[in-house]
């Protein structure tokens, strides 16, 4: 704009002047044909000479506020990640930051104030074209230790300078503000059986976030009394529904691996307190594939499925179990083993199915089995205890009116008598509805107990009630 003005009001004063003055010369007509040709050539040299830099930093700097709307369309979604759709959008993400840096590299000589802005940009378009790097890697490979990594570089973007010279872009996402408004931040203290409690007598504190009904949403970290991190997650409406991280007292990492609603889904590593890692298994829908084994000092027994486990007491030179696995499963003889060295249990597995067991209590008794574990179950009911439940279940007016629905968990501890000893909300649905559940647990048939290798024992049965109103 600048060069167009200041070329245009030479061109138009020299071409007066040239007008003006060729009425009394006879070569008028050359005169003005050569006054033209200069004063183009004027505008041309304005239009090179005059600085410039204002208008390719602004270009540069819209570019890139376009790159980054890109990235961040392209990463539309957060929480649990079962699609190829969303792993292809976070590499299109780390695509569009890496264009944007080559974009940034190539906008020069620019005045030392505009510099330092455009150094800040190539610096962040760097560091979330790594941050998506292995973003993509952490949720493709089921690497979920890479997550403390994207915490640091996520940590060092926010440090970045603001330019100083940029233009604020509209905030246009008033939905997503108010969502992240209406979520409260709490804090809530438990006991060493993560059982609700006081600061006083708190094993465990959590910082959270919680909706208007009072379920944990968002992003939850819990601590160990002494303040160091016990664990890194995501929960939706009460329940661990991505990625956590577990934590031993000493910052080494316990397990790590992602949760779909309470349940453990893929790649899952266990952890020795010294930070050597232990095991590494994959869970499915209907079973789980050992993948890895190492001992505490490194070596690998396990790999890729096959191989001997030798599984020992924590801080004890007594073996606790041992057998082999072939294609991540049981094979063969099993044995297993008390705390003083005792023997425990003898298996027999072909292809992870047990074909038979023996197990020995404390007292010297023996105990013969074919199913590894049998869950406590209802007596004098012929359908299943969530049957029964559903069944039974009187939707409260009050969740009617207001239109609640949902799944509500309960975990039901019973003694190895058979006897209910508590009964444990794992979330919550308002308006009566866990009331109801409560009653019909409380008022319900009583229980065989849990079978582990043949001998009764105390066990949590979890159960899960829906409600729907179209039921």
């Amino acid at each position: 704009d600048n060069a167009a003005h200041v070329g245009g009001l030479i061109f138009g004063f020299v071409f007066t002047l040239v007008c003006y003055s060729s009425y009394k010369n006879p070569f008028k007509n050359l005169t003005f044909g050569i006054a033209t040709v200069i004063s183009f050539c004027i505008i041309i040299v304005v239009a090179i000479y005059i600085p410039d830099y204002s208008y390719r930093y602004y270009k540069a700097f819209n570019l890139f506020r376009n790159y980054e709307k890109m990235a961040n369309d392209n990463f539309s979604g957060t929480g649990y990640v079962e699609t190829n759709t969303f792993s292809n959008n976070i590499r299109k993400a780390e695509t569009n930051w890496q264009l944007c840096n080559i974009m940034l590299s190539e906008t020069k000589n620019l005045p030392p104030a505009l510099t330092a802005d455009i150094n800040s940009l190539k610096k962040y378009s760097r560091y979330k074209s790594r941050y998506y790097h292995i973003y993509y890697k952490a949720i493709n490979e089921e690497e979920y230790q890479l997550y403390d990594t994207l915490e640091i570089i996520g940590a060092q973007i926010s440090m970045l300078p603001v330019p100083e010279n940029g233009i604020t872009p509209k905030n246009n996402k008033k939905e997503n503000i108010d969502k992240e408004e209406s979520l409260k931040p709490v804090k809530l203290y438990y006991d060493s059986s993560w059982q609700p409690t006081t600061a006083r007598n708190a094993f465990y504190f959590r910082e959270a976030t919680v909706d208007s009904l009072g379920r944990i949403n968002g992003r939850v970290t819990d601590y160990f009394k002494s303040g160091i991190i016990q664990m890194k997650g995501i929960y939706f409406n009460d329940l661990q529904d991505d990625v956590c991280r577990y934590y031993f007292e000493n910052g080494n990492y316990d397990a790590i691996g992602k949760f779909r609603m309470e349940d453990r889904i893929g790649k899952w590593k266990t952890f020795y307190r010294s930070g050597q890692i232990k095991e590494e298994m994959i869970y499915g829908d209907s079973n789980i594939f050992f993948k890895n084994f190492w001992m505490e000092y490194g070596i690998q027994t396990v790999k890729n499925g096959n191989g001997i486990f030798l599984n020992y007491y924590s801080s004890s030179e007594f073996l606790r179990d041992s057998g082999n696995y072939h294609n991540g499963f049981k094979d063969g003889i099993w044995k297993g083993y008390y705390p003083d060295g005792k023997p425990y249990y003898k298996e027999l597995y072909r292809d992870g199915l047990l074909i038979k067991g023996v197990s020995i209590s404390n007292s010297g008794s023996r105990y013969n089995y074919t199913v590894d574990y049998v869950p406590p179950q209802p007596i004098g009911i012929a359908e299943s205890y969530e049957e029964y439940l559903q069944s039974n279940l009187i939707y409260p007016p009050a969740a009617l009116k207001n239109k609640i629905e949902g799944v509500l968990i309960i975990d039901l501890n019973v003694d190895s008598n058979g006897t209910k000893t508590k009964i444990k909300p794992v979330n919550k649905l308002p308006f009566g509805c866990t009331d109801e559940v409560l009653r019909l647990v409380n008022h319900g048939p009583a229980f065989t107990p849990a079978f582990l290798k043949g001998q009764p024992v105390a066990s949590v049965k979890r159960v899960y009630v829906k409600f729907r109103i179209n039921q």
